[in-house]
């Protein structure tokens, strides 16, 4: 007999968005890798989540964190620096 809690999951992982969709409904100003990235990041947590037991997030709630992700990722990236190159 297959355990429904089994099937439940099963069933959750398949409706799970592929990552060029998921990807492409991210904010196009930012690069293709990056955007890619950052979906599968939000599918693999989606994913373990899944298989803890928890309940599927939606894919709306799956393009806000993988926005979040980028936003994040852009804001570790640009450090404000003081160049002083030349200065005496």
């Amino acid at each position: 007999m297959v355990n429904p809690t089994a099937t439940e999951r099963a069933t959750q992982l398949r409706r799970l968005p592929q990552v060029d969709r998921l990807s492409g409904a991210l904010p196009q100003d930012r690069a293709s890798t990056l955007r890619v990235a950052a979906a599968r990041r939000v599918i693999a947590r989606a994913t373990e989540a899944i298989l803890a037991g928890e309940q599927s997030p939606s894919f709306e709630e799956m393009a806000a964190a993988a926005t979040a992700e980028l936003d994040l990722q852009s804001r570790r990236r640009l450090r404000p620096l003081i160049n002083a190159t030349g200065v005496l």
